[in-house]
């Protein structure tokens, strides 16, 4: 049964206008919004980008911090909860300690206001910004202000400032951009090393920061990989034989220099083919071969071999350039052994399950392999060292069959469900109660309505002087306490009510992935990326299916046994 509101009693009542009274407001008593005179809870948001900004920044963090303050000071609705810092960190992309705290706040309700000093500090690339500002902020409820730029949200629009400024931002980014590159080509031209992350086998020279030497301690192992590779060993046995002799995986080794923290991964194939396939260990360098397409993406791209930059004996070799060749005809050789003979599947194209199925007991993801007719998966740690794990070599039709199953139960598991929610909620009594709670959201709604009409009389009557400020302050206190009540209330019953639709619904994309799916038979690709999250195959090749919505369906599960509880009683 709906609850009985409770009386919030608020002394001063706004004057009903006689129809013939007319208030004139001077004109520089201009209405500000309401919003003017609750309290925000702000965090102010400063960040130092690795350039060297001085000049166009004009300060460090601590004056970002101060800009901010000193307009806080003359704002009396805003009071400063936390700071929020990012030092050495681009503009270019979101992914930002201090920002990623901040924006956990935000959405926890810890703060709902963010102070930037200006646009350029919350980010430089427009599209990511403007997504911020347009949308995310709104949605949470959040007010931004970037003081230097004159931008409120809660004041204006400012959409014509907002796309201009952030439009320079980006061209200031690319600028930026291409300046060091340019700087990069020069250094390329006069043979010097400017890259961050050193081939596997090579390490600074102590005496010349843009200079390669041999690291003696593991250039044995890239000699073995191009000998063994050469001989004809798959680059599976060669990673076998890496992790036999205990060799650290390239990415470890690094870590282990730096005195980091590392663990001992195993060597796998594409550790061996990344080295195979880099022309640098002949002593050439070999510049510009990668690209990002996006200022601030991390994901690289290959240039095409022309726009390479090849810069002959730059530094020295650990394979001879025959041994180089030797080993691109062997790749090449056994690529032309991988065409697929009549009557054979192409594993490449079979791959449903690309970065979501791995071995249930160590973790490693399950590789592909083809045979006469038929695919299947193996453990790929397995496969690198076989003292580390077992085979858990499944065939992929078993795997496919056995995942179909798990959609179509969970299909028919939220089909049933629902429905029985739906045949309970269209009982007499239920129905009944439905139309209660719908009373009771209807009547909450115009009483939330008759608030809001109340506090904007209230406002009107504070600018024209009816009420002074103590009596406004005091009486639009007592209006919010009530609308808090009205909106927790109405919140509860909407809820209710929801509980008692013969219509009752969950999430949108979720139903309408299962009308896509409910009648198909066979698994696809497409089916694969819109209901799997993860599968494990354990020893005996039994596949442990985790999908995308599990959670939501044990939900589910669990409201419809509720209401059947409910209807029993009743």
């Amino acid at each position: 049964m709906a609850r009985k509101s409770r009386k919030v009693s608020i002394d001063y009542k706004p004057e009903e206008k006689e129809k013939e009274e007319v208030v004139v407001i001077p004109a520089k008593q201009e209405l500000k919004p309401l919003s003017e005179f609750a309290v925000y809870r702000a965090g102010v948001y400063a960040r130092l980008s690795s350039e060297k900004e001085e000049d166009r920044e004009r300060g460090s963090i601590e004056n970002q911090v101060l800009i901010c303050k000193k307009f806080v000071e003359t704002q009396e609705d805003i009071v400063i909860q936390k700071h929020y810092y990012d030092i050495s960190m681009t503009g270019t992309n979101f992914d930002r300690a201090g920002f990623e705290e901040m924006m956990d706040d935000a959405r926890k309700g810890f703060i709902n206001c963010i102070i930037v000093k200006d646009l350029s500090r919350l980010g430089r690339n427009y599209v990511d910004a403007g997504n911020f500002i347009e949308r995310i902020f709104p949605f949470l409820g959040i007010r931004f202000i970037a003081v230097n730029d004159n931008y409120d949200s809660d004041k204006n629009d400012g959409s014509m400032l907002l796309g201009v400024t952030n439009i320079l931002n980006e061209m200031y980014a690319r600028d930026i951009s291409k300046k060091i590159r340019a700087s990069y080509r020069t250094a390329w031209e006069d043979q010097k090393c400017v890259a961050g992350k050193l081939p596997y086998g090579y390490k600074r020279d102590p005496d010349d920061s843009h200079k390669m030497i041999i690291d003696e301690e593991v250039a044995d192992n890239v000699r073995l990989i191009f000998d063994e590779y050469i001989a004809g060993k798959s680059c599976a046995e060669i990673a076998r034989e890496l992790n036999d002799k205990g060799a650290l995986t390239p990415e470890e080794y690094r870590k282990s220099l730096r005195g980091a923290k590392y663990k001992k991964i195993n060597w796998q194939g594409h550790n061996v083919i990344k080295i195979l396939d880099n022309r640098a260990y002949t002593g050439d360098g070999i510049h510009n071969r990668y690209y990002t397409s996006k200022i601030g993406q991390k994901v690289m791209r290959e240039n095409p071999k022309e726009e390479w930059i090849i810069n002959p004996n730059e530094h020295p070799a650990i394979v001879s350039y025959r041994t180089y060749q030797l080993a691109e005809k062997e790749t090449k050789k056994r690529r032309e052994k991988e065409v697929i003979s009549p009557g054979k599947y192409s594993a490449r194209h079979l791959n449903f399950f690309k970065g979501k199925i791995f071995c249930a007991d160590c973790g490693s993801t399950m590789s592909i392999g083809k045979g006469w007719a038929r695919v299947n998966y193996f453990c790929s740690g397995h496969a690198s060292n076989r003292k580390f794990c077992t085979p858990h070599t499944t065939w992929d039709m078993t795997v496919n069959d056995q995942v179909l199953r798990v959609i179509h139960t969970h299909i028919n598991v939220y089909t049933d469900n629902l429905a029985l929610i739906k045949k309970i909620n269209s009982r007499k009594d239920n129905v009944e109660q439905y139309t209660i709670f719908n009373k009771e959201v209807k009547r909450l709604q115009k009483e939330l309505d008759r608030l809001a009409t109340d506090r904007q009389r209230l406002y009107e009557d504070y600018v024209t002087k009816i009420i002074d400020s103590e009596q406004y302050v005091k009486f639009k206190k007592e209006y919010e306490e009530r609308e808090k009540y009205y909106k927790a209330e109405y919140a509860e019953m909407f809820e209710a009510r929801a509980r008692y639709d013969t219509k009752y619904k969950t999430n949108k994309e979720w139903d309408d992935l299962i009308n896509s799916f409910r009648d198909k038979r066979l698994l696809t690709k497409k089916m694969v990326d819109a209901f799997v999250k993860k599968v494990s195959i354990d020893e005996d090749g039994n596949a442990e299916v985790e999908l995308v919505y599990d959670d939501m369906l044990a939900d589910l599960v669990k409201f419809a046994r509720e209401r059947e509880k409910e209807n029993e009683k009743n």
